[in-house]
């Protein structure tokens, strides 16, 4: 669906926006990792293939750690780098 989206550039002609990511909190890491490993299993590769950068992750417990600083708090994409907004 996102890579859909993507592909027709709804961002764009909606919002004018040029690029978009999707971030999810979670309640735990381990969370994160199942999520991450439904980005290998599912979008990682082939016709549906959406570049991991796309989707960010934490968890509040991670956001807590940065006292709610989400702006400046690194987040993992679906590959497990860390990125920063």
């Amino acid at each position: 669906m996102y890579q859909r989206a993507f592909r027709q550039k709804v961002h764009t002609k909606l919002f004018g926006i040029p690029a978009f990511q999707v971030l999810t909190v979670t309640t735990k890491p381990g969370r994160v990792e199942q999520m991450q490993q439904a980005w290998r299993n599912h979008l990682a590769k082939g016709v549906h293939a959406i570049n991991p950068a796309f989707f960010l992750f934490t968890d509040w417990e991670t956001i807590e750690q940065h006292e709610g600083d989400i702006l400046s708090m690194p987040f993992l994409s679906a590959k497990g780098e860390e990125l920063v907004l």
